[in-house]
């Protein structure tokens, strides 16, 4: 599987950029060519699957740099519709802008979420290698040291 010491195989790198746009499972399967468990199998790597997280933050820094680039002309139609005398047409903006808006923030509080606790999970398992590696003769357990 895909270990820190060597590059992804062509088919990996396929199966994690597909991933990391958000296709699910099986239309990944199905695209690469492989069955669904094979794409789960690579998922269960700790290491495979920091490689789909890092492109899924990737794409997402990158989509939310497109809504912000087009964002602003769509608030200037929003904030528009807004003021239209046509109550209907007001209520309908008011809606979209509150329901994106929440949307928004929900994305970018999970995005930040993830990117936390793999920071930590990094840093956690820094710490266990390094705990490992001071250990010569192995644990002791508490027993005669």
């Amino acid at each position: 599987m895909a270990s820190q010491d060597r590059e992804l195989s062509d088919e990996d790198e396929l199966i994690a950029d597909l991933l990391g746009q958000g296709w699910t499972h099986r239309r990944t399967a199905e695209t690469v060519g492989v069955s669904t468990k094979t794409v789960q199998r690579r998922m269960a790597d700790p290491t495979f699957s920091k490689v789909v997280s890092t492109r899924r933050r990737d794409r997402f820094g990158q989509v939310s740099a497109q809504l912000l680039t087009a964002g602003d002309t769509a608030l200037t139609v929003l904030i528009g519709a807004l003021g239209s005398d046509d109550a209907k047409v007001a209520l309908q903006a008011a809606n979209m802008v509150l329901a994106h808006g929440h949307r928004y923030n929900h994305a970018f509080d999970d995005n930040e979420t993830e990117r936390r606790f793999e920071e930590l999970e990094g840093r956690l398992e820094a710490e266990l290698l390094a705990r490992d590696g001071s250990r010569v003769n192995g644990p002791t357990f508490g027993i005669g040291s």
